[in-house]
């Protein structure tokens, strides 16, 4: 087992997990969400974490031989300072992927995804919902469509408008709607 450490900036929230680097499509086999205490900069939250998934991971007799930090486009100042937090705690190079790539990366990653090249992706970033097409194998962003200001409700026509624009743009159809 490789057991590696991700850790996620997102709006306001640090949350961790640990996965086995040999086996990462299993998830997870730890996580925990909520570091450090009200006030803390985001690379002392992210600190915290790291601090504490080590601990955790030690517990079960594991070392740590890699980590990561996922940082979106509203932390792109925090993202340096947060990785530097994290590798002064663990002692090992610490990564810094950005919102985007990792999504693309799991997308690309996911087995029940495999056979369908072509998605349509909705997601939700700092209260800002869109709706993307993506080319998984490449991982390229073909289109994204987000309503001017407003988020999507669950019962709405705008994130169906929405997706119909995202495929326009894109010139394509999906394989499949995540």
């Amino acid at each position: 087992m490789r057991p590696m450490l991700g850790i996620s900036v997102d709006d306001g929230e640090v949350c961790a997990v640990l996965v086995d680097a040999d086996v990462p499509s299993l998830g997870p086999f730890d996580s925990q969400r909520g570091f450090g205490t009200p006030g803390d900069t985001p690379a002392e939250a992210a600190a915290a974490a790291a601090s504490t998934m080590a601990e955790r991971a030690a517990a079960a007799s594991l070392t740590l031989s890699a980590a990561a930090v996922v940082t979106g486009p509203e932390n792109d100042d925090d993202a340096e300072p947060v990785t530097e937090a994290v590798r002064a705690v663990l002692g090992i190079d610490v990564d810094t992927v950005l919102l985007d790539e990792a999504r693309l990366a799991f997308l690309a990653g996911a087995p029940e995804l495999a056979e369908l090249p072509i998605l349509a992706l909705h997601t939700r970033t700092y209260g800002v919902e869109s709706a993307s097409m993506v080319d998984v194998p490449s991982r390229t962003v073909l289109s994204t469509v987000s309503p001017d200001g407003d988020e999507f409700g669950p019962y709405t026509q705008s994130l169906p408008e929405a997706m119909d624009e995202a495929v326009a743009r894109a010139g394509t159809s999906p394989d499949a709607v995540v």
